[in-house]
């Protein structure tokens, strides 16, 4: 099994809790930036954000290229402290 199966078996069975209309970004790419933030040492919602403005262009081309990718940049509303 692959690194890309292995996370979306895991993660895709998290149910999305929001409205439907209000989804700009997969829940699944949310939660990889966040995750990869974390393990970066990343405290909260800011420095998750700013982890995204320093970091996207790598996990675009590195880590998130493993996983199915769609485009985002998540606003620092999504990782709410």
């Amino acid at each position: 099994m692959t690194m890309s199966t292995t996370f979306l078996t895991h993660f895709n069975s998290i149910t999305d809790p929001r409205i439907e209309r209000c989804k700009k970004h997969q829940l699944i790419d949310i939660l990889l930036l966040a995750i990869c933030a974390v393990l970066s040492e990343a405290e909260g919602g800011e420095d998750i954000e700013d982890f995204d403005h320093l970091k996207l262009d790598w996990l675009k081309n590195t880590v998130l290229s493993l996983v199915v990718y769609q485009s985002m940049t998540p606003s620092p509303v999504l990782f709410v402290d």
